[in-house]
């Protein structure tokens, strides 16, 4: 084991991976890897026998194993000893003619690159000037960030399976549905539609305004709403807008429908596909026209 030329990374609560640590989980990365390190069984064997039947999702998987069945401190990584196990795994495993991943073949690199750098004599420091980082320091927090995600991962696998094996009693409707079965949803492209094509229709009328007409939305609004207050059966949409004088009294009828359908006091729907628009009572008519009438002042000259 080489002694490092750097200071080690300090830290007051350095994590030990031992046999309290987690365990790594079998990977689902194929021939990745194929191998287990387990104690000798001798004293003369190595402490890092690799024996054959585990596999591991990835490189740093590979490190924190080596470094768990040591009880390494992982901010004090014996990076000699670390690599040389490494390597004896990859070729463990070109040994049995097995593809080795191009991660492993990275940070296999990547150890090989560490252990130089440790190797090499210490500069001689300048007066005041800081000591350089520990070659092995971006080494640790992968191996650090990798440990959290793992340790993440297993909580939502985990969790998943105590909802899979879990069954929640369905929802109970409070309120009968306001769709009739037979009835199609009609969305507001279907209500512009019928708009432009009554719009298109009164264009080629000829008007005959002796004086200018003054239609609000909020007297439409009313108009509507008594329409339907007389009767539970729909509206026809077609023929309310075909009511209209002009171009200003068609728009706020059209204006006022949508409101009406946003302010829940009316739907709109369909018998059947392609058939008339209906215009009808929602399940909130009263309760949303009070809630209405509550947020708004009523037109002067006019009651519900």
């Amino acid at each position: 084991m080489d002694q490092p030329r750097h200071q080690n990374v300090p830290s007051s609560a350095a994590p030990e991976w031992g046999a309290r640590g987690p365990q790594s989980g079998a990977g689902t990365s194929g021939a990745r890897g194929a191998a287990a390190l387990g104690p000798a069984p001798t004293d003369d064997a190595s402490p890092f026998l690799i024996q054959i039947g585990q596999l591991y999702e990835g490189p740093f998987d590979l490190l924190l194993d080596l470094i768990r069945r040591q009880n390494i401190n992982v901010y004090d990584i014996p990076i000699a000893a670390i690599t040389g196990e490494y390597l004896a795994y990859l070729q463990t495993l070109r040994d049995l003619d097995v593809e080795v991943a191009a991660e492993f073949l990275v940070v296999a690199a990547t150890l090989i690159q560490i252990k130089s750098k440790m190797m090499l004599p210490a500069e001689p420091l300048l007066p005041g000037e800081a000591p350089p980082p520990d070659p092995r320091e971006e080494l640790v927090q992968r191996l650090l960030e990798y440990e959290q995600f793992k340790q993440a991962a297993s909580q939502l696998h985990e969790r998943q399976q105590l909802e899979e094996a879990s069954w929640s009693r369905p929802q109970r409707w409070d309120h009968p549905p306001d769709e009739d079965p037979a009835q199609l949803a009609v969305g507001v492209h279907d209500l512009v539609a019928t708009f432009r094509q009554v719009l298109e229709r009164l264009r080629e009328r000829p008007q005959l305004t002796l004086a200018p007409e003054e239609v609000s939305v909020r007297s439409m609004i009313e108009h509507i709403h008594r329409l339907l207050t007389r009767t539970e059966d729909p509206v026809p949409i077609r023929p309310l807008f075909q009511q209209a004088a002009s171009k200003q009294a068609l728009l706020a009828s059209f204006l006022a429908i949508l409101e009406l359908v946003r302010l829940q006091v009316a739907m709109l729907r369909q018998d059947r596909p392609f058939g008339d628009i209906l215009l009808k009572r929602h399940r909130r008519f009263h309760q949303a026209w009070l809630d209405f009438l509550a947020q708004s002042k009523p037109a002067s000259g006019e009651s519900e």
